[in-house]
């Protein structure tokens, strides 16, 4: 029985991973045209609740408002970008119905938007997730992390419609995380960074960080996906901010900020990046075991540390960048087929640069060259901190 379990999860994850890498997203294609916004539970699946001042505050109210202000901030300044919510109303959808309505739609973008709270007053903040899994469940930085992990997943255990032996607390669910994770991994973590960047502004300030989680409703979607917890409902200074039409409007606001920027850069260079797909990202901040095989990429961050410097010092340089990932590699890895690497740390990605130097002019005649082994392969400046596209 166990081996056929283990044959059948190994078959589902081989289907998952290609049906996501088939699975057409508008945007590569050029502009996002399309973005799906999830107000997260709804009907009986109320989310966390909270009294105050004798009215009970519901996690799945605020986050239907948030949605709803979000779509409006967003088709008012975009018309032309057509904004699909998973649920207009207080209605219950199941976790994989909601990837469904994304999926149909051929979304180029998700957010799913959820309010967190914990038995812990004190607790505050914001919090943005993309699709991930710590290699070691019991290594995870916060606890609190996977135990909001398990508290949004729980009514995945009640839809009728999840998949057959897809149990999201079973580790060996983790082989189908890592193939679908990376798949949209870069432009997922950019966009989570840019929230994060935009909801530090406020009206919640208190930042708690970017994370990769095995969220259900990020795993059923094909495409770039963030879920934001957007403040604590048990804490009373987010509480009094959450439940507030201004609160509110605020919080969408810097979501629609971290959008417009998102689009703007995305619509530019629709088509110029790619990850690793073999390799999975760690958080930055996570400690790591170092083997004698990883010995390598310990050393590269010392490099890196002295490139930026280097870069700093001798003004802008220009190059190809072949690939950005989550995941630190060597600069000698046989991926970049022998090239000079520049490895530019932006947030949490990596960005490998080939053949940087002071001429533009050369880089462009690099660009031709390199698209032959790489042909998603562009041409950027960068000052050793940041890289941009140089049309």
């Amino acid at each position: 029985m166990r081996h056929s379990q283990i044959h059948f999860r190994f078959l589902l994850a081989i289907i998952a991973g290609l049906v996501l890498l088939w699975h057409p997203c508008a945007a590569q294609n050029g502009a996002i045209k399309t973005v799906c916004i999830d107000a997260g539970h709804g009907g009986h699946d109320g989310g966390c609740t909270r009294k105050d001042s004798g009215k009970t505050y519901k996690e799945k109210d605020i986050t239907l408002d948030l949605a709803k202000e979000l779509a409006t901030q967003i088709t008012t300044a975009y018309p032309d970008v057509t904004v699909v919510l998973t649920r207009s109303e207080d209605v219950y959808v199941t976790l994989s119905g909601r990837g469904k309505i994304a999926n149909g739609a051929k979304a180029d973008l998700f957010i799913s938007i959820h309010i967190d709270a914990t038995k812990n007053t004190a607790a505050k903040g914001f919090s943005i997730h993309c699709l991930g899994q710590s290699r070691d469940k019991n290594r995870d930085l916060f606890k609190y992390n996977m135990d909001v992990c398990r508290r949004e997943n729980e009514v995945f255990s009640l839809d009728e419609d999840k998949p057959a032996e897809l149990d999201p607390n079973d580790p060996a669910s983790a082989m189908v995380f890592s193939l679908m994770q990376n798949v949209h991994l870069e432009q997922s973590l950019m966009f989570a960074e840019d929230v994060q960047r935009e909801m530090r502004k406020g009206p919640i300030k208190t930042d708690r960080g970017v994370w990769q989680n095995p969220f259900q409703v990020l795993w059923v979607t094909s495409m770039p996906a963030v879920l934001i917890e957007c403040g604590f409902l048990s804490n009373d200074s987010d509480r009094k901010i959450l439940k507030s039409d201004d609160g509110k409007q605020k919080i969408a606001a810097a979501i629609f900020r971290a959008f417009k920027t998102y689009k703007t850069r995305f619509d530019a260079e629709a088509d110029g990046s790619v990850i690793v797909p073999e390799k999975t990202a760690v958080p930055e901040k996570e400690e790591k075991t170092v083997t004698k095989q990883e010995e390598p990429v310990k050393a590269t961050v010392e490099e890196v540390k002295a490139e930026e410097k280097t870069v700093k010092d001798n003004g802008i340089l220009y190059g190809v960048q072949v690939m950005a990932s989550g995941k630190l590699l060597s600069k000698n890895d046989k991926a970049f087929k022998g090239h000079k690497v520049t490895i530019v740390k932006s947030g949490k990605l990596y960005k490998y640069v080939l053949d940087a130097g002071p001429s533009e002019e050369k880089a462009r005649k690099n660009l031709k060259t390199i698209k032959k082994t790489f042909p998603q392969a562009f041409l950027v400046k960068t000052d050793g901190t940041t890289t941009e596209m140089v049309r």
